[in-house]
């Protein structure tokens, strides 16, 4: 009798923790939902060397600053572990991979207006000019270092633009620009026969610990780096990025894990990115009622 007692009790104890995970499941949306970071106009201090003023997209070991005006937008790439690492006084710093360009000129002076989802972990761009309108959705996967971008057009007319996967610009190489380059890196860029993009930088020379890192990008379903959406169609840009750290050859790694970037794995990747997220607001929760 008493072990049925128990066995009654522990369900229903159960069933009430189970409701009780679900309402705040449903509540953590409700509460993290309502807010979003806006930026009504192109950030003024992105890049330089200190703290940057640009909408920023992460997951831990990735890192991605958006900047530049509505027809030239910049996805500035790091990494967490791509430093050049030497032990002296001001000889040792985190350094940018390079930048994914996207070029739409018809977006010139284009209204601007980027917001983030919090709760979602999703950047939305909007950029408008008469018939031409343009969103842009953006995510670093929280499950893999992938930066995936979908641009879709809103407006009444075709958009013609471009992608392209580029090195930091002179002014980046350099501590102090434009002084001569004070700690030589080792850069390399590149197509492959897919037209998958790549740019790889290094710092091996007169380090304490070699760093490489690479990235790779493609549009998807597409082989080359220049694109044109009819309205209300959509392109997916996928970005892949690694390091020496994480694998023997990044370049070998990024190369072959871009051309695994399918439509239908880009949506696998969103959903898995959705449901870490959720996972994530949701690790605690607290209720002061009033």
């Amino acid at each position: 009798m008493l072990k049925n007692v128990l066995c009654v009790v522990i369900f229903c104890l159960c069933f009430v923790q189970m409701n009780s995970v679900e309402a705040q499941l449903k509540s953590a949306k409700e509460i993290i939902g309502q807010y979003k970071t806006v930026f009504a106009k192109p950030p003024a201090g992105t890049p330089r060397t200190v703290s940057v003023d640009a909408p920023l997209l992460g997951n831990g070991s990735v890192a991605v600053a958006i900047a530049g005006a509505p027809e030239k937008q910049n996805y500035y790439l790091a990494r967490n572990d791509f430093w050049r690492l030497k032990s002296g006084y001001n000889e040792s710093f985190p350094a940018v991979i390079g930048k994914l360009q996207i070029n739409i000129p018809a977006l010139k002076q284009a209204s601007y207006r980027i917001e983030q989802d919090l709760y979602n972990a999703v950047t939305i761009s909007n950029f408008s000019k008469a018939d031409t309108s343009v969103s842009i959705r953006s995510i670093v996967a929280a499950t893999k270092d992938w930066l995936i971008i979908e641009v879709h057009n809103n407006g009444r007319s075709t958009v013609a633009g471009s992608a392209a996967l580029l090195l930091p610009g002179d002014d980046q190489f350099n501590i102090n620009p434009p002084l001569e380059n004070k700690f030589p890196d080792t850069i390399a860029n590149g197509r492959n026969k897919s037209g998958v993009q790549w740019i790889q930088r290094g710092f091996t020379k007169d380090v304490d610990i070699s760093t490489v890192t690479a990235a790779a990008c493609k549009i998807v379903n597409q082989s080359a780096g220049e694109f044109t959406i009819a309205p209300a169609q959509t392109i997916k840009i996928a970005c892949v990025l690694s390091s020496n750290f994480n694998s023997p050859n990044s370049l070998s790694f990024v190369l072959q894990q871009v051309e695994q970037a399918s439509v239908s794995e880009i949506e696998k990747t969103k959903q898995q990115h959705l449901l870490w997220w959720r996972n994530y607001w949701n690790e605690s929760y607290i209720d002061i009622a009033d």
